[in-house]
């Protein structure tokens, strides 16, 4: 049995129990866990700055490299495509993006100001602004 399909056996108290204990406490755990930009607000970087934070429980906060993770590796896995995609690797998706300041190093509140300059997908560039000559 894969280690997914086994994953997908647990019982449903567990999961319940990790998901109540938050972000920080599943990540310490190794729960491989994802969120994306697909909700109602088109800033993944809000969503990131929320993930960081954790205005309700500030304890679960994650850190920004765990967020950053989550967006990506765990996404990929989330839907199976972790075998060419979540990571910079040969022979993967050539998908990233160039941002307009290190997320890692600016403050959590500077965040949602953060800016993609250069989009590539699937290895074609579909936003520049303006830095690419």
């Amino acid at each position: 049995m894969s280690a997914r399909a086994g994953a997908a056996a647990r019982p449903r108290a567990l999961a319940r129990a990790r998901a109540r204990r938050g972000g920080a406490a599943a990540a310490r755990e190794g729960v491989v866990f994802d969120f994306g930009s697909d909700a109602a607000q088109p800033n993944p970087f809000l969503d990131l700055f929320f993930a960081v934070t954790h205005p309700f429980h500030p304890g679960e906060a994650l850190t920004v490299e765990q967020a950053v993770t989550a967006c990506t590796r765990g996404s990929a896995y989330a839907e199976f495509q972790d075998w060419q995609k979540g990571a910079l690797k040969p022979g993967y998706l050539a998908d990233l993006a160039v941002l307009s300041q290190d997320i890692f190093t600016v403050p959590p509140s500077a965040i949602p100001g953060t800016t993609s300059v250069l989009t590539v997908v699937g290895g074609e560039i579909v936003w520049d602004a303006g830095v690419v000559n």
